[in-house]
């Protein structure tokens, strides 16, 4: 296992000393970076990232992304990516899924759901992501009321329609499946 540690170690950026070394020595991001070597030593051809750069400052965050991307492209990796932050999602992935109370309510390529999100979450979500331009800063912010429903014991219907701002009396009585084709949401209104 020695054998192998050496290159992927040096894949990522890390001396191969690195192997030595204790966790409490190591930086949030090279932390970060020996647990992309302990998924890539399995081989796999999928590795899921679940909030892999949330507790990273910003540098970092885009240090790891760009490593990810590079990876990705060398050894024909696919991410299975999860994020609460938009930045990275934008940024790392091909297509989107977003979810509310755990179930998807719209799905697409990043640039069809970023450009022109179907579903009011998705509007909501996307309303708040910082804008970069100047002169489109003072874009109306769509903020939504009520408060997130347990997971648990979800609303009947559909779960976002307590919140919802174009919610109708329907949308407590059936939930709605995902439809469209490519970029698909699930509302009754779409």
């Amino acid at each position: 296992m020695a054998e192998q540690t050496a290159p992927l170690l040096g894949l990522v950026g890390m001396p191969e000393r690195s192997k030595h070394s204790y966790p409490h020595e190591f930086s949030g991001g090279q932390r970060q970076r020996i647990s992309i070597v302990r998924a890539l030593a399995l081989r796999p051809r999928l590795i899921i990232c679940d909030e892999a750069v949330s507790a990273l400052d910003v540098s970092i965050q885009a240090q790891i992304l760009n490593l990810l991307r590079e990876l990705q492209g060398e050894l024909g990796l696919a991410y299975l990516f999860i994020s609460h932050g938009l930045g990275p999602v934008k940024y790392i992935s091909d297509r989107v899924a977003v979810m509310y109370l755990g179930k998807i309510v719209e799905t697409g390529a990043r640039e069809a759901l970023f450009s022109a999100p179907k579903h009011p979450y998705t509007k909501a979500l996307l309303s708040c992501y910082p804008i970069p331009d100047p002169h489109k800063r003072d874009t109306p912010k769509l903020v939504l009321s009520g408060n997130v429903p347990s997971p648990v014991a979800p609303p009947s219907g559909c779960h976002f329609h307590e919140r919802c701002p174009d919610a109708r009396p329907e949308c407590a009585r059936r939930e709605p499946q995902l439809r469209g084709c490519g970029h698909m949401a699930a509302c009754h209104f779409v």
